[in-house]
């Protein structure tokens, strides 16, 4: 079930991601300045993510628990 949500949560950010030009994209890689080579910045503003962390949670009725089991997933 996890890994459906989670699979369902990189679709719906990879859909709304907005056009970065490639000096743009460098850009936003350097200020997260992430060490995980398979890390993948998307570019969503805030506001988006909370939008699709409400329906992700209004469609599956996620416990607190579960909700952070799948941040931890989602991270990693």
């Amino acid at each position: 079930m996890n890994r459906k949500i989670i699979n369902e949560i990189k679709t719906i950010l990879m859909k709304n991601t907005s056009n970065l030009t490639e000096e743009q994209r460098s850009s936003m890689y350097k200020i997260l300045n992430s060490e995980n080579p398979n890390f993948i910045g998307y570019g969503n503003k805030h506001s988006e993510i909370e939008r699709l962390a409400r329906e992700i949670h209004k469609k599956y009725q996620l416990s607190y628990e579960g909700a952070c089991e799948i941040f931890k997933e989602f991270v990693n």
